[in-house]
């Protein structure tokens, strides 16, 4: 089936994301400015556009069933998404170069970079966004800024920070555990990666027993920024990606417990959209962008 004309009307949807917001087909006439008769008409063609019930009635009352809520939310999303991106249509006609970076470069590098980058390319717009995994961008970033193995990279990346990692911790930790580096690891609470990788490899690595049912408590955190930010907290040991720590490591914020690191192959690279390499504009501020990786990592 053509999946256009697999949607129901336009104006049918609007009445149904209405029904949803206001509770009531009179509610959803009074939030559309229509007359209650043209709303119901719209409630018609829906239950005749669709095999599964959208609506049940009870007394003069309409209401959504399940399927007609589930529905109803994914059209205010959609909806939702429209609007947002007609409030960025000014911004998307000032030829604005867009990063989306994952969250650990978005928050942690990117910002403390920009006021160079607005000095050194005065004229070009930007705007920052996250990359994330597990929710599509509504509109694809000209430059994505992301984190693989060396295999998941594509012809035209280009290397930002290695993905190093090592086991941190809070000055005050390691002080409570006598300043021992061996014995902090060993005894204090780890944090952990979403599946425990990291502890699983740095130990294999460091040849040190990994043992999860052995650990009387444990703290699982999904994101690399959480990780830090719990590790500079002292909610225990964590595995961190050295490149982006620096400044923490430098301040005292954390305390690299070993000199065993791991993932030397995994890499923060820059990946500029198919369809606009060359262009000048991104190509400038790729180009600022890996350069002043470079020089944040220290090397020539």
């Amino acid at each position: 089936m053509n999946p256009i004309t697999r949607l129901p009307p336009l104006t049918a949807m609007r009445v149904l994301e209405a029904i949803r917001i206001a509770g009531s087909v009179t509610g959803a006439a009074r939030h559309l400015n229509l007359s209650h008769s043209a709303v119901s008409h719209q409630v018609a063609a829906l239950e005749a556009w669709s095999s599964t019930p959208l609506f049940i009635r009870r007394g003069r009352r309409t209401e959504l069933t399940e399927a007609g809520q589930s529905l109803a939310e994914i059209t205010q999303q959609a909806f939702d998404s429209i609007r947002h991106e007609v409030d960025r249509l000014p911004i998307r006609g000032l030829q604005v170069v867009s990063v989306g970076a994952i969250p650990m470069v978005a928050q942690l590098w990117m910002p403390s970079i920009l006021p160079d980058l607005a000095r050194d390319l005065p004229h070009l717009s930007l705007h920052l966004g996250f990359a994330l995994f597990d929710r599509p961008a509504r509109l694809a970033p000209n430059l994505l800024i992301s984190f693989a193995h060396r295999d998941r990279l594509h012809h035209g990346d280009r290397l930002l920070f290695s993905g190093r990692a090592a086991p941190v911790c809070a000055p005050h930790l390691l002080e409570s555990h006598g300043n021992d580096p061996l014995r902090v690891l060993l005894e204090a609470r780890k944090i952990h990666d979403e599946d425990s990788r990291l502890w699983r490899s740095w130990q294999e690595a460091a040849r040190l027993p990994f043992d999860e049912s052995a650990e009387p408590s444990r703290i699982s955190i999904e994101e690399s920024s959480l990780i830090r930010a719990a590790s500079i907290a002292g909610a225990g040991v964590a595995i961190c990606r050295l490149d982006l720590i620096r400044k923490d490591l430098a301040a005292g914020r954390l305390v690299q417990l070993s000199d065993i690191v791991i993932d030397t192959s995994f890499f923060y690279y820059l990946r500029a959209a198919p369809s606009l390499r060359g262009h000048p504009d991104v190509t400038r501020a790729a180009d600022w962008l890996v350069a002043r990786a470079k020089r944040d990592r220290g090397t020539n």
